[in-house]
């Protein structure tokens, strides 16, 4: 089986969905990055961009961050935090849950 069919948002919607579902996740759409399918995982305060890339075989985890540093206006960006390389979807669901304080192991 090919990794990327398996791991893919394109190839594994309706999984992915229950799997937010399982872990109380209700804000999230599906985004377009480098014209493969990602996912935008908004939970409290914290925003994750969820992203395969089917060069390295993993899936990475961003998380929007801010900083000020004297100036008037914040500047926003994603920092990499986590990525996985085997069951990718439901580790990293599980990781922005776990990061957000929505779920506890």
């Amino acid at each position: 089986m090919d990794w990327f069919k398996l791991y893919s948002f394109d190839e594994n919607e309706e999984r992915t969905k229950k799997i937010l579902e399982k872990f109380g996740i209700k804000k999230y759409h599906f985004i377009t990055i480098n014209g493969i399918k990602g996912l935008i995982i908004e939970i409290n305060l914290n925003v994750y961009q969820v992203e395969v890339d089917d060069l390295k075989k993993e899936v990475r985890i961003r998380k929007k961050k801010y900083t000020r540093k004297a100036q008037k206006h914040n500047k926003e960006y994603l920092e990499c935090v986590k990525s996985y390389e085997s069951d990718c979807i439901y580790n990293s669901v599980k990781f922005c849950a776990e990061d957000s304080g929505i779920y506890r192991t």
